[in-house]
Protein backbone atom coordinates (compact mmCIF):
# COMPACT_ATOMS: atom_id res chain seq x y z
CA UNK A 1 0.00 0.00 0.00
CA UNK A 2 1.37 3.37 -0.96
CA UNK A 3 1.73 5.77 1.92
CA UNK A 4 0.06 9.13 1.53
CA UNK A 5 1.71 12.21 2.94
CA UNK A 6 -0.19 15.40 3.53
CA UNK A 7 1.46 18.75 4.04
CA UNK A 8 -0.45 21.00 6.38
CA UNK A 9 0.22 24.67 5.91
CA UNK A 10 -0.19 26.64 9.11
CA UNK A 11 -1.07 30.16 8.14
CA UNK A 12 -0.30 32.88 10.68
CA UNK A 13 -3.39 34.22 12.39
CA UNK A 14 -3.96 37.92 12.60
CA UNK A 15 -3.61 39.31 16.10
CA UNK A 16 -6.80 40.65 17.56
CA UNK A 17 -6.70 44.45 17.81
CA UNK A 18 -8.10 45.46 21.20
CA UNK A 19 -8.37 49.09 20.20
CA UNK A 20 -10.63 50.32 17.38
CA UNK A 21 -8.75 51.68 14.40
CA UNK A 22 -10.45 55.05 14.73
CA UNK A 23 -9.34 55.35 18.37
CA UNK A 24 -5.74 54.56 17.48
CA UNK A 25 -5.76 57.00 14.57
CA UNK A 26 -7.32 59.80 16.61
CA UNK A 27 -4.80 59.29 19.42
CA UNK A 28 -1.89 59.39 16.98
CA UNK A 29 -3.23 62.55 15.35
CA UNK A 30 -3.65 64.37 18.68
CA UNK A 31 -0.13 63.48 19.83
CA UNK A 32 2.61 66.08 19.39
CA UNK A 33 6.39 66.14 19.73
CA UNK A 34 8.09 68.64 22.05
CA UNK A 35 11.77 69.54 21.69
CA UNK A 36 13.70 71.55 24.27
CA UNK A 37 16.17 73.17 21.89
CA UNK A 38 18.54 74.56 24.55
CA UNK A 39 18.86 71.32 26.51
CA UNK A 40 18.71 69.02 23.51
CA UNK A 41 15.96 66.93 25.07
CA UNK A 42 12.58 65.90 23.73
CA UNK A 43 9.27 64.42 24.75
CA UNK A 44 5.64 63.99 23.81
CA UNK A 45 2.38 65.81 24.50
CA UNK A 46 -1.29 65.48 23.62
CA UNK A 47 -3.82 68.07 22.48
CA UNK A 48 -6.67 68.35 25.00
CA UNK A 49 -8.34 71.52 23.69
CA UNK A 50 -8.24 73.95 20.79
CA UNK A 51 -10.58 76.85 20.43
CA UNK A 52 -10.53 80.41 19.09
CA UNK A 53 -6.96 80.28 17.85
CA UNK A 54 -5.47 78.65 20.96
CA UNK A 55 -4.26 75.07 21.33
CA UNK A 56 -3.65 73.48 24.74
CA UNK A 57 -1.32 70.51 25.16
CA UNK A 58 -0.93 68.24 28.17
CA UNK A 59 2.54 66.83 28.81
CA UNK A 60 4.97 65.84 31.57
CA UNK A 61 6.47 68.73 33.51
CA UNK A 62 10.02 67.39 33.25
CA UNK A 63 9.77 67.58 29.45
CA UNK A 64 9.24 71.36 29.43
CA UNK A 65 10.65 72.52 32.79
CA UNK A 66 12.77 75.68 32.48
CA UNK A 67 12.45 75.59 28.70
CA UNK A 68 13.31 78.78 26.81
CA UNK A 69 13.20 77.65 23.19
CA UNK A 70 10.51 75.07 22.55
CA UNK A 71 9.77 73.40 19.23
CA UNK A 72 6.33 71.86 18.82
CA UNK A 73 5.71 69.30 16.07
CA UNK A 74 2.09 68.69 15.03
CA UNK A 75 0.89 66.29 12.37
CA UNK A 76 -0.29 68.31 9.40
CA UNK A 77 -3.27 67.70 7.13
CA UNK A 78 -1.11 65.66 4.73
CA UNK A 79 0.49 63.62 7.50
CA UNK A 80 3.73 65.62 7.49
CA UNK A 81 4.73 67.42 10.72
CA UNK A 82 4.34 71.16 11.03
CA UNK A 83 6.83 72.88 13.37
CA UNK A 84 5.85 75.75 15.67
CA UNK A 85 8.28 77.80 17.76
CA UNK A 86 5.89 80.11 19.60
CA UNK A 87 4.44 77.66 22.15
CA UNK A 88 4.71 78.62 25.83
CA UNK A 89 4.36 76.71 29.10
CA UNK A 90 1.19 77.88 30.83
CA UNK A 91 1.68 75.98 34.10
CA UNK A 92 3.45 72.97 35.57
CA UNK A 93 3.78 70.81 38.68
CA UNK A 94 6.82 68.89 39.89
CA UNK A 95 4.61 66.89 42.27
CA UNK A 96 2.40 65.35 39.60
CA UNK A 97 4.92 65.88 36.77
CA UNK A 98 2.24 67.53 34.64
CA UNK A 99 2.31 70.67 32.53
CA UNK A 100 0.16 72.58 30.05
CA UNK A 101 1.63 74.13 26.91
CA UNK A 102 -0.30 76.77 24.96
CA UNK A 103 0.11 77.54 21.28
CA UNK A 104 -1.63 80.43 19.60
CA UNK A 105 -2.40 79.70 15.97
CA UNK A 106 -5.35 79.86 13.61
CA UNK A 107 -4.17 76.78 11.70
CA UNK A 108 -6.33 73.67 11.57
CA UNK A 109 -5.37 71.13 14.24
CA UNK A 110 -6.28 67.49 14.93
CA UNK A 111 -9.22 66.78 17.20
CA UNK A 112 -8.45 66.97 20.92
CA UNK A 113 -8.55 63.91 23.18
CA UNK A 114 -10.84 64.01 26.23
CA UNK A 115 -9.56 63.26 29.72
CA UNK A 116 -11.34 60.44 31.52
CA UNK A 117 -13.85 61.85 34.05
CA UNK A 118 -13.11 61.27 37.72
CA UNK A 119 -14.47 57.96 38.93
CA UNK A 120 -15.10 56.66 35.41
CA UNK A 121 -11.90 54.76 34.72
CA UNK A 122 -11.31 51.03 34.28
CA UNK A 123 -12.71 48.88 37.09
CA UNK A 124 -10.28 45.99 36.70
CA UNK A 125 -6.99 46.00 38.60
CA UNK A 126 -5.08 45.02 35.46
CA UNK A 127 -6.09 45.90 31.90
CA UNK A 128 -4.80 46.87 28.47
CA UNK A 129 -4.36 50.47 27.39
CA UNK A 130 -2.80 52.29 24.45
CA UNK A 131 0.29 54.46 24.94
CA UNK A 132 1.22 57.01 22.30
CA UNK A 133 4.56 58.73 21.87
CA UNK A 134 6.44 60.78 19.31
CA UNK A 135 10.21 60.22 19.47
CA UNK A 136 12.51 61.24 16.63
CA UNK A 137 11.39 58.44 14.34
CA UNK A 138 7.72 59.47 14.38
CA UNK A 139 4.55 58.98 16.39
CA UNK A 140 3.67 55.42 17.36
CA UNK A 141 0.94 53.73 19.39
CA UNK A 142 1.47 50.50 21.29
CA UNK A 143 -0.61 48.34 23.61
CA UNK A 144 0.49 48.40 27.24
CA UNK A 145 -0.44 46.01 30.03
CA UNK A 146 -1.38 48.08 33.07
CA UNK A 147 -0.57 46.13 36.23
CA UNK A 148 -2.23 48.34 38.80
CA UNK A 149 -3.05 51.78 40.13
CA UNK A 150 -0.74 52.74 42.99
CA UNK A 151 0.50 55.64 45.09
CA UNK A 152 3.93 56.75 43.90
CA UNK A 153 6.35 59.23 45.45
CA UNK A 154 8.64 61.03 43.02
CA UNK A 155 12.28 61.73 44.01
CA UNK A 156 12.51 64.91 46.08
CA UNK A 157 8.78 65.01 46.87
CA UNK A 158 7.16 64.37 50.25
CA UNK A 159 3.66 63.67 48.90
CA UNK A 160 2.59 60.62 46.88
CA UNK A 161 0.41 60.75 43.79
CA UNK A 162 -1.77 58.19 42.02
CA UNK A 163 -0.14 56.52 39.04
CA UNK A 164 -0.67 53.60 36.70
CA UNK A 165 2.12 51.02 36.57
CA UNK A 166 2.75 49.28 33.24
CA UNK A 167 4.76 46.15 32.49
CA UNK A 168 6.93 47.99 29.98
CA UNK A 169 8.91 51.16 30.60
CA UNK A 170 8.57 54.08 28.14
CA UNK A 171 11.36 54.40 25.60
CA UNK A 172 13.20 57.74 25.14
CA UNK A 173 11.06 60.48 23.62
CA UNK A 174 7.74 59.07 24.83
CA UNK A 175 7.67 60.90 28.18
CA UNK A 176 4.59 63.12 28.41
CA UNK A 177 2.61 60.96 25.99
CA UNK A 178 -0.94 59.83 26.75
CA UNK A 179 -2.23 56.49 28.01
CA UNK A 180 -5.58 55.94 26.28
CA UNK A 181 -8.51 53.59 26.90
CA UNK A 182 -10.59 51.78 24.26
CA UNK A 183 -12.98 54.74 23.96
CA UNK A 184 -10.17 57.21 23.28
CA UNK A 185 -10.09 58.90 26.69
CA UNK A 186 -6.82 59.88 28.38
CA UNK A 187 -6.11 57.71 31.43
CA UNK A 188 -2.66 59.02 32.23
CA UNK A 189 0.53 60.76 31.12
CA UNK A 190 3.91 59.01 30.79
CA UNK A 191 6.04 60.24 33.68
CA UNK A 192 8.92 57.84 34.29
CA UNK A 193 10.20 54.34 34.95
CA UNK A 194 12.37 52.30 37.32
CA UNK A 195 14.24 50.37 34.61
CA UNK A 196 11.59 47.64 34.78
CA UNK A 197 8.13 49.21 34.82
CA UNK A 198 6.61 52.36 33.39
CA UNK A 199 4.58 54.91 35.35
CA UNK A 200 1.81 57.14 34.07
CA UNK A 201 0.33 59.96 36.16
CA UNK A 202 -3.30 58.96 36.83
CA UNK A 203 -6.21 60.97 35.40
CA UNK A 204 -7.40 61.86 38.93
CA UNK A 205 -4.11 63.72 39.36
CA UNK A 206 -4.65 65.45 36.01
CA UNK A 207 -7.99 66.77 37.27
CA UNK A 208 -6.36 67.86 40.52
CA UNK A 209 -3.52 69.62 38.69
CA UNK A 210 -5.89 71.52 36.42
CA UNK A 211 -8.15 72.52 39.32
CA UNK A 212 -5.30 73.73 41.53
CA UNK A 213 -3.84 75.79 38.68
CA UNK A 214 -7.14 77.38 37.65
CA UNK A 215 -7.20 75.39 34.41
CA UNK A 216 -10.22 73.16 34.99
CA UNK A 217 -12.07 75.08 32.28
CA UNK A 218 -9.83 73.36 29.72
CA UNK A 219 -11.82 70.15 30.10
CA UNK A 220 -15.18 71.34 31.44
CA UNK A 221 -16.59 71.53 27.91
CA UNK A 222 -14.59 68.74 26.23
Amino acid sequence: MMALWFTILLLPQAKEEPFPKEVREKALAATVRLVNVDQGSEGTGVIIKHDRGEVYILTANHVVANVKNLELYVRGTEGKPVVYRSARVLGGSTLSDLAIVRLRSTDKFPEALPICPKGKGPRARAFNALSVGWPKNGATAQVERVRQKLLLKRPGETESIWSYETERKPTPGRSGGPLVDTSGQILGVASGHDEKSGYFTHFDEIHRFLRENGLQWLIDTV
